[in-house]
């Protein structure tokens, strides 16, 4: 795909996901939320016909057919084929390319799979939807400004937790000298023992500052997208609580804390120690060329293995979320028709299927 690959958010959102990526490729764009609406997108999904009929609406013309594997090399891509999980799941994914037997995928929830012959026609269910870009095609402003940077609320906290832990990080370093002055043997020891207890006092004075400038901030931001959130789901249309489990909306409201995490990681810790670890390498090409070579080295292969592994951690993170999204939904579903379960005695079938 010529654009980043957009995941599913809901889960049974794989095929308004999927046209959503094709729609992308082709330089259009629309909110994910109209597509679902144009695509009857419920907690059933959405079927082919549905989406056949949506794309066509957009400008772009789509056609659905049964077609055998030979016949896939013919079709222009990217387009859209159903497959069966586990023999049992419908589910859509977009096809990108096939090199001889090797079937490159784009999974709304798993991302980019390659498939071998044998396993795609396993899955495959003889079904894809094709399409071709018109002049018609949507093309809606959807973006939205959330630079968080234009916030004063969090430029002000941002600005005065970084002063602070530059000083934080250079009393740090200071205390360093403290130990190579005793490894020198340095003629004023009291001295010595005097400064590092007053370095470390101010020091820690300095992490109590930062430390509660960094929960009060936490405890703001949480407040005000909090309201915000609260405030847009009441919004919402009736539509949009019909079509969905109430279990993916307070799935959705405990992805919250994600979003907090992100910003207290991107903004203070990522930041910081990018911050500290500059301090440290200027401090040790001034005292030792040798060891700043060292330490650049070893942050240098952290950086790679870093990137390296980025990815597979996103995805098990991705697919955690999406499994814990799954529990919530059901456990939620269950308690509000909890009445329904005890008048028809399901209760053991319930159980057997939470466990599954």
């Amino acid at each position: 795909m010529r654009n980043k690959f957009v995941r599913q958010q809901e889960i049974k959102d794989c095929g308004v996901t999927c046209l959503y990526n094709i729609i992308r490729y082709y330089k259009g764009n629309i909110s994910i939320d109209k597509l679902r609406n144009l695509t009857k997108t419920d907690e059933n999904g959405t079927s082919i016909y549905n989406i056949v009929e949506a794309s066509n609406k957009l400008g772009l013309k789509s056609n659905a057919y049964m077609c055998k594997y030979n016949s896939l090399k013919k079709i222009p891509w990217p387009f859209i084929a159903h497959i069966k999980l586990d023999e049992k799941y419908d589910h859509f994914i977009i096809i990108k390319n096939i090199k001889k037997d090797k079937i490159i995928v784009e999974d709304p929830i798993r991302g980019k799979v390659i498939y071998d012959k044998n396993m795609f026609l396993k899955e495959w269910t003889n079904v894809v939807i094709t399409f071709e870009k018109t002049n018609d095609l949507v093309k809606e402003n959807t973006e939205k400004n959330i630079c968080v940077f234009k916030n004063r609320f969090i430029i002000t906290f941002f600005l005065l937790v970084f002063i602070i832990s530059i000083f934080a990080s250079i009393f740090s370093l200071l205390n360093s000298f403290y130990l190579s002055a005793l490894y020198n043997g340095f003629e004023s020891p009291k001295f010595i023992l005097f400064l590092f207890l007053l370095l470390s006092i101010i020091k820690s004075i300095i992490d109590y500052i930062r430390n509660r400038a960094i929960i009060s901030f936490d405890k703001k931001l949480n407040s005000k997208v909090m309201n915000r959130v609260y405030k847009k789901i009441l919004s919402l249309p009736l539509k949009y609580h019909h079509s969905r489990p109430v279990g993916d909306i307070v799935s959705r409201i405990n992805d919250l804390s994600s979003i907090r995490e992100f910003v207290n990681t991107i903004l203070f810790s990522s930041l910081l120690d990018i911050l500290y670890m500059i301090l440290i390498l200027i401090f040790m090409f001034i005292i030792n060329k040798y060891l700043f070579l060292l330490i650049f080295l070893i942050s240098v292969i952290y950086i790679i293995l870093y990137l390296f592994f980025r990815n597979k951690k996103y995805f098990r993170s991705y697919d955690l979320k999406e499994k814990n999204s799954l529990i919530n939904s059901y456990l939620v579903e269950s308690i509000v028709g909890i009445n329904t379960i005890k008048n028809c005695g399901i209760e053991k079938f319930i159980r057997f299927k939470y466990k599954i």
